[in-house]
């Protein structure tokens, strides 16, 4: 919830306190019961005022009255949503997610829904629930935020089963050691993993991002695989079961397959492969949990006769691997044919990063979050630097350039975020363009072109953009200081960069990470990936690997190849920022960071009200050095 925009200012037409993006009026000020004849009795008044107060910051007189119409109407939606945005602000989430929940079961609202997930994110769950639950699977399979901030909270609501709690604590003790599927499952925990939906959507929306369930799964894998490949196994039909073994391959695929095996394992996942491609090439049916588990080892497109899965009538679980593993690569593929050329591709530096992100497209994700109200980029920058941003009062369509859009998840966010947009969204690597067109494909975008192109040689390119977004690329190009140049030229006057680089000070356990693969002899392959991974794993005490193991990316393949492995690399320090700006002529609008981190910040200088003294965020940052652990993400004006 933003905190910011409740003050005593707030007007009809200023954006909603909820956070959605919508003005007031056309929001959260509706005052107006569903029923009729309580409206006498007046809750209109009552909300009227409890909102008053609200947007004043007079936060108990608020509750207080919205407690009162939900008195007197417990299924008010509007003093539901609004109570749980005011308990938010107070820092009582359960409170505050219980009434946005309390909201949902009245009906859908896309506000109460990114309250819920909000709220969520920052909760550590003691107390397991059923409607809790079933919001919380809602919240990651629909995205009502990007399914990884969520993975916490959701494997937390999880293990509040005994029976799941128990596996997890058995194959983590055990490890490295694999434990039979008796001694890992016990007698009811494979039951209670098979029957948790809420673990499903997880396993199917997000690569896991925890060392311990990184490990719970590699020993459920092992153990699967023995009971698939026991002809004496019974159950292995049971719907529930193979749900979950399906989910669990839809794992392996999304961090592509960075799980350990042993080499014994390998062995018998390759001998079910064997036999599987035997029943297709010869028209044969075969047991079902066969596909699921050769699935979690190997992708099913690698398998031959693979195209007759696509016509396979075998039940929603398997099929929906099947649309992963098989259709959905084969459309990639239709669709990066499609892709014009903008400029070739230079030799050196720009050809070794191009073959990296083709063997490794990058991120790998599943869904993005919808945005509720799109906004200009005036509206957004005015909330981010008021004071130092000039408004570009763009008239007609914007045009945003998104230089290095990966796989998409940045170009379909910002296609959605900025209204009236028009984007064009360049990358070096074609399989990331495929996958970034299938996605914008999925969800009906239209106002996004792809292209591969070359950000060092885009000079001679005539169209001109209102913004350009550069997300942790410049600092792979061999010249990062001529690329963002050539970026610079490519601005209307006024116009606005939004750029993301590394700091040296945030990525020391990088540094040290990358001496010790460089002494170690680790080439970028997937093999030598796995293998740097669990050793990095079993070193103990040092504190460059406890800083690294909090990183996402160290948990999938493509990733931690992007983060460990990378074929060039710069960092920076805010001098070196400040002195490129000003010989680029741009100038610093301010950071995009968390509220904390800005009000610590205003704490220290607050002769800074702008947040914009690059000196002063040097001494923070030295002072704080895990401030910028992932980027400095900020914006500048041409």
């Amino acid at each position: 919830m933003n905190k910011q925009i409740i003050g005593s200012k707030l007007g009809r037409n200023d954006p909603c306190p909820c956070g959605s993006g919508r003005k007031y009026k056309a929001c959260c000020l509706t005052a107006q019961s569903a029923v009729p004849g309580i409206q006498a009795a007046g809750i209109p008044a009552l909300m009227q005022g409890a909102f008053a107060h609200h947007q004043r910051g007079r936060l108990d007189e608020a509750a207080s009255l919205y407690g009162n119409v939900l008195r007197r109407d417990p299924r008010h939606a509007d003093a539901l949503y609004l109570l749980g945005v005011l308990l938010a602000q107070q820092g009582r989430l359960p409170e505050a997610l219980g009434h946005f929940a309390r909201r949902l079961s009245i009906g859908d609202s896309a506000e109460a829904k990114l309250g819920f997930a909000n709220c969520m994110k920052q909760i550590t769950f003691t107390q397991d629930g059923a409607e809790i639950r079933r919001l919380a699977t809602r919240a990651l399979s629909e995205a009502w935020i990007s399914p990884r901030e969520l993975v916490d909270p959701a494997l937390g609501l999880v293990m509040l089963d005994d029976e799941i709690r128990g596996c997890f604590e058995r194959a983590v003790e055990a490890w490295p050691r694999r434990l039979s599927r008796q001694a890992l499952f016990g007698t009811a925990g494979l039951a209670a993993l098979a029957g948790d939906g809420l673990l499903r959507s997880l396993l199917e929306c997000s690569p896991m991002h925890s060392i311990a369930m990184e490990r719970f799964l590699t020993q459920a894998r092992h153990a699967l695989l023995e009971l698939v490949t026991d002809a004496g196994a019974v159950g292995l039909d049971d719907e529930a079961l193979l749900a979950f073994c399906c989910a669990l391959a839809r794992q392996c695929f999304l961090n592509e397959y960075v799980f350990d095996a042993t080499d014994s394992e390998i062995a018998a996942a390759e001998a079910l492969r064997g036999r599987l491609e035997a029943l297709l090439s010869g028209e044969s049916s075969f047991p079902r949990p066969w596909l699921a588990m050769a699935a979690a080892y190997f992708p099913l497109e690698g398998l031959a006769c693979a195209e007759r899965l696509l016509a396979l009538d075998c039940g929603q679980a398997l099929a929906a691997l099947v649309d992963q593993q098989v259709r959905e690569p084969r459309r990639e593929r239709q669709l990066r044919a499609q892709i014009p050329a903008l400029t070739a591709i230079g030799a050196g530096v720009s050809s070794q990063v191009q073959a990296q992100y083709e063997e490794n497209p990058y991120p790998r994700w599943t869904r993005a979050p919808a945005i509720l109200a799109p906004l200009s980029i005036d509206e957004f920058l005015q909330r981010i630097a008021p004071a130092r941003f000039r408004p570009l009062a763009r008239k007609a369509g914007m045009d945003v350039l998104i230089a290095g859009c990966g796989t998409g998840f940045q170009s379909i966010c910002s296609a959605q975020l900025y209204s009236g947009s028009r984007l064009l969204a360049v990358d070096l690597s074609l399989a990331s363009l495929g996958y970034a067109r299938r996605k914008t494909e999925e969800l009906g975008l239209t106002n996004i072109d792809y292209a591969q192109a070359d950000i060092t040689r885009l000079g001679p390119l005539e169209r001109r953009f209102d913004l350009i977004e550069s997300i942790g690329v410049l600092h792979h190009l061999e010249d990062p200081e001529a690329g963002w140049r050539t970026l610079a030229d490519l601005l209307r006057p006024g116009g606005v960069m939004l750029i993301a680089l590394y700091s040296e000070l945030g990525r020391q356990d990088i540094v040290a990470a990358r001496r010790y693969i460089a002494e170690q002899g680790y080439a970028p392959t997937a093999a030598d990936i796995r293998r740097c991974r669990q050793d990095i794993l079993a070193l103990e005490g040092s504190d460059w690997t406890a800083e690294l193991l909090q990183r996402w990316d160290f948990f999938g393949t493509s990733e931690c190849r992007d983060l460990l492995f990378h074929a060039q690399e710069h960092r920076f320090s805010l001098p070196q920022l400040k002195e490129t700006l000003d010989r680029l002529g741009l100038r610093f609008l301010g950071f995009q960071l968390g509220a904390n981190l800005l009000n610590k910040y205003g704490q220290q200088f607050p002769d800074d009200p702008e947040k914009a003294n690059l000196d002063n965020w040097h001494r923070f940052e030295t002072a704080n050095p895990r401030t910028f652990r992932g980027m400095y993400l900020f914006w500048v004006q041409k």
